[in-house]
């Protein structure tokens, strides 16, 4: 099914216009001019200016500066209070913000002013569907179809309110509708395919599945539902099979491992069920994480959490992305080197790793980097840099012991006994089982 969020895509796609919001505080914006030059600069005293703050809300909302958005259209409101567009677009950011009786308020704004638009009636559709309003979105797609007869996107949100709400012929009908409309979408026939199958005709949805895919044979929520209705055929193999494919287009669904863990389990395969639950809990802490850095851009610890969160999940690329912006964020903190020196060495890059740790220790002598520098070295088979850094660390463990061990089978193969003889007490001293290693 879509979701659709409307912010720099409705910007775009409605245009630009000045209008006002006859319940949004106008003395607010009396003096535009003022304010303008508050919130960028702009001087304007005229409807005509309005388009001036107007551009600039684009662009702040391209750059996700979507408060500071608001404020701009607010004030092009202020200037010219009689277009509706302003308040669409307004209304789209602050459903982003979850400002949702605002973004409502604003929505019912525009279509006052406009009550003959079918836009805004679908745009507002959207909005209570996005709220789980089902009735009255439906009422608001209607309005839109009533508007203009051949109006597919209505039709197809009507049905996706329709199959929410539980009324899978409704659905299937508008779904129907949009086909008539504009034949070969593989959107639309996945959307019915699913309505098909609430409405337990299976046979008729896989069709509609299978006609999505070979429209769009990347389509993982296709593929997803074509796995939903062998499970419900009891066809659990098939299911599984349909599962991974929606996995292998889109990794980071979690529902789709949901539904692979839960045909697995009717087949009593515990263990692959047990990795898709511990995917589904990854992901979970995942979506948490990225909540905090979303709250503040700027908090360079969030990244960092992130990072760590991404490397164990093997997500190389995002999480040095990650510690990158971090360091630029904060590039005296030595702990962010260290750090992303893990995800080098990780990834068997120990000439990055050392440089991390190094540009740790310009800052602050910082035993980690020490340690970690030391665990890089050793991976090279540097084995008296190892043990010094691993002594600066103060490390007694397996690796240290690992490293004196090799360092006694270096020393031998040079025909130096007495060291060799001594690397290897050492190497004891901190771990009595190395003894085993050294037949």
């Amino acid at each position: 099914m879509r979701r659709f969020l409307i912010t720099l895509g409705l910007l775009v796609a409605i245009g630009c216009g000045g209008e006002a919001d006859d319940a949004a505080n106008p003395e607010s914006a009396t003096d535009a001019t003022t304010a303008g030059n508050a919130a960028g600069g702009l001087v304007a005293d005229s409807p005509a200016d309005a388009a001036k703050f107007i551009d600039r809300a684009v662009k702040l909302t391209s750059q996700g500066q979507l408060p500071k958005a608001i404020e701009s259209l607010s004030l092009a409101i202020g200037l010219d209070p009689q277009d509706p567009q302003t308040y669409v677009l307004r209304a789209g950011i602050q459903a982003e913000l979850r400002l949702y009786a605002n973004a409502l308020a604003d929505y019912g704004t525009a279509i006052r002013f406009a009550p003959e638009e079918p836009r805004y009636h679908f745009l507002r559709g959207v909005f209570l569907l996005t709220r789980r309003q089902y009735d009255r979105a439906i009422g608001d797609f209607g309005e839109a179809i009533r508007l203009d007869a051949e109006f597919a996107n209505a039709y197809n949100h009507r049905g996706l309110a329709f199959l929410a709400a539980g009324k899978h012929e409704e659905a299937g009908r508008d779904f129907d509708r949009v086909l008539q409309l504009q034949p070969n979408d593989g959107e639309v026939l996945n959307n019915r395919g699913y309505a098909l199958m609430k409405a337990k005709r299976y046979q008729e949805a896989i069709a509609d599945f299978e006609a999505a895919i070979s429209l769009k044979p990347d389509a993982a929520g296709a593929h997803n539902n074509l796995g939903l209705v062998h499970y419900e055929m009891k066809n659990y193999e098939l299911a599984i099979s349909h599962f991974s494919e929606a996995i292998l287009r889109d990794l980071h669904n979690p529902r789709y491992y949901s539904h692979r863990r839960a045909a697995y389990l009717k087949l009593s395969k515990q263990e692959l069920a047990d990795a898709d639950a511990n995917t589904i809990r990854w992901m979970a802490s995942l979506m948490k994480l990225s909540r905090q850095v979303s709250a503040d851009p700027q908090d360079s610890a969030a990244y960092i959490q992130r990072a760590s969160h991404l490397l164990q999940g093997r997500e190389y690329d995002a999480a040095l992305a990650d510690y990158d912006r971090a360091i630029r964020l904060q590039p005296q903190t030595p702990g962010f080197y260290v750090e992303r020196a893990k995800y080098w060495l990780a990834r068997g890059q120990f000439d990055q790793a050392i440089g991390d740790c190094d540009q740790a220790l310009t800052i602050e002598e910082f035993q980690d980097a020490y340690s970690l520098r030391g665990d890089a070295y050793l991976q090279q088979g540097d084995y008296d840099r190892a043990i010094a850094d691993f002594t600066r660390a103060e490390r007694l463990d397996p690796a240290v012991a690992s490293a004196y061990m090799m360092r006694a089978r270096a020393l031998n193969a040079q025909n130096d006994t007495e060291g060799a003889e001594e690397a290897l007490r050492q190497a004891v001293a901190i771990d009595p089982t190395i003894n085993v290693q050294r037949q």
